[in-house]
C-alpha cells in the first residue's frame, strides 16, 4: 500500500468523501489542501506522491483526484485505466505547462479522448486554485480560459452582435449549468440573484460567468446575453434552460 498524507481538519472520518491529490509536497502544500478540506463539512483531503496504476487505494468514497502533470504520461496513454484504479472517480489534471493540458484538452474536444478530464492550472491564486477545485467537486466542468482562447480574436466592445454559431456547437462548449447561467444573464439578473436561485455562492456565479465569456469568445456580460438571444434555437437548449 502507498503512503498517503491526509491533510484534513481534525475530526474528519476516513468514512467521509475523499479529495485525493498525487504530486509533490511542492505542487500541493499542505496550508492549501488543509484550508480546502475546511471549506467542505466531513471531506477528507489526502496527498500521495508517489503513484503509479499498480498502487491498491482503498478510498471507496473517492469524490475526485487531482493529478500533478509530472504524472501527465499516465493521463495520455492510460486514462482509462487510471480512471478503474481510482474507482470512477472524476479526475482533474493540475498543470503548469498550458501547452500539454491544451493539447488534451483539444483531443478532448475533437474525438471524445479523456472523456471527464478537468483542468486546473497550479500557477493560479490560491483562491482560484480553490475556487476551481470547489466547482469540480460539485461535478461541472471546469475549462481555464487559457486552454479555449487559441481561436480567432475576439470582437472589439464597440462590434456588432456576436456571430450565430449552430446549437450543436454551443451545446458542445458550455455545460449544462453554465447555459442555465448565461440564460439568467441574459435576463439581466445580477450575480447575487442567480446564485440565490440556483443555490449557490455567487463566487461560484462569477467564476461560471467568465467561463462563459471565455469560450463563446466575447468580452462582457451585455454581448454574452446578446451572443445568447442570437444562437438560442426555437425550442431552448433543452436542461440548460432556466
Amino acid at each position: 500500500m502507498p503512503v498517503i498524507d491526509v491533510i484534513s481538519p481534525d475530526g474528519a472520518s476516513r468514512a467521509a468523501t475523499q479529495l485525493l491529490f498525487i504530486g509533490s509536497r511542492f505542487a500541493f502544500p499542505d496550508l492549501v489542501l488543509r484550508g480546502l478540506g475546511g471549506e467542505f463539512a466531513g471531506l477528507v483531503v489526502s496527498r500521495l506522491e508517489d503513484f503509479s496504476l499498480e498502487n491498491e487505494l482503498d478510498m471507496p468514497r473517492l469524490q475526485l483526484a487531482v493529478i500533478e502533470d509530472g504524472h501527465a504520461d499516465i493521463l495520455r496513454d492510460r486514462y482509462d485505466a487510471l480512471r478503474e484504479r481510482l474507482g470512477g472517480a472524476p479526475v482533474a489534471l493540475a498543470y503548469r505547462d498550458a501547452a500539454v493540458a491544451r493539447a488534451m484538452f483539444e483531443q478532448q474536444q475533437s474525438s471524445g479522448r479523456y472523456e471527464g478530464l478537468m483542468f486546473v492550472p497550479l500557477k493560479a491564486p490560491v483562491a482560484g486554485f480553490v475556487s476551481m477545485l470547489q466547482i469540480a467537486l460539485t461535478g461541472e466542468f471546469v475549462v481555464p480560459t487559457e486552454l479555449v482562447r487559441s481561436g480567432p480574436q475576439a470582437p472589439t466592445e464597440g462590434a456588432a452582435s456576436p456571430p450565430r454559431r449552430p446549437e450543436h456547437a454551443v451545446k458542445a462548449a458550455l455545460t449544462q449549468r453554465e447555459l442555465q447561467v448565461l440564460g439568467l444573464v441574459s435576463e439581466g439578473r445580477r450575480n447575487k440573484t442567480i446564485a440565490c436561485e440556483l443555490g449557490v455562492s455567487e463566487h461560484t456565479v462569477k467564476l461560471h460567468v467568465h467561463h462563459i465569456i471565455s469560450k463563446i469568445g466575447v468580452n462582457n456580460r451585455t454581448q454574452a446575453a446578446q451572443w445568447f438571444h442570437a444562437n438560442r434555437p426555437p425550442g431552448g437548449f433543452g436542461r440548460g434552460d432556466p
